[in-house]
């Protein structure tokens, strides 16, 4: 199962500069690196959100859809509590999911002598664990109405169950 979420969903609190726009080689580099949390991010949150048994169906029931193929009325309602629009804007909480461990692991570069934080000029750098936590919340948020419509719907998600521990749950400025 291939990733759902694009560029576009990287907007307003969860921007991620110059992946869609920039033709450099620094965009291209940063546009490159986001796909690589997305592949790995967006499938782990899935797997968090609705549990080993009912992930492994709805990966199964998506990856044996055909080219231009739609998904039957039980995937396609899961499918549009995920991944959605409001006033134009694409948003799904596996994009702040995405976008919170891009942050995480973006604070400093790797460098042939040790961890460092680029000196941008006209700029100060800050640290950006005040906004994670506020995103990360507003994921668990949306994670929660989700799993309240499964809830009220698990005559047809019969598989779901909450997973435990539950790795979805809200954080302070603390950690925890």
């Amino acid at each position: 199962m291939g990733p759902r979420i694009t560029t576009a969903y990287f907007q307003g609190t969860i921007l991620i500069p110059n992946i869609t726009t920039g033709n450099s080689v620094l965009d291209t580099a940063r546009a490159s690196d986001l796909n690589y949390y997305t592949t790995l991010y967006e499938e782990e949150y899935l797997k968090y959100l609705l549990g080993d048994d009912l992930f492994d169906q709805y990966e199964a029931a998506v990856d044996a859809l055909p080219p231009l193929g739609s998904l039957s009325a039980k995937w396609q309602a899961l499918v549009d509590q995920i991944y959605f629009t409001k006033n134009s804007k694409y948003l799904s909480p596996a994009a702040y999911y995405i976008w919170f461990f891009y942050m995480k692991f973006n604070q400093s570069y790797t460098t042939n002598s040790g961890q460092a934080i680029p000196n941008k000029e006209n700029a100060v750098n800050t640290e950006a664990w005040n906004k994670m936590v506020m995103n990360w919340n507003v994921m668990c948020e949306m994670t929660d109405v989700i799993r309240e419509w499964l809830d009220d719907n698990i005559a047809t998600y019969d598989t779901y169950s909450r997973p435990s521990p539950d790795y979805l749950t809200r954080i302070n400025r603390i950690g925890y």
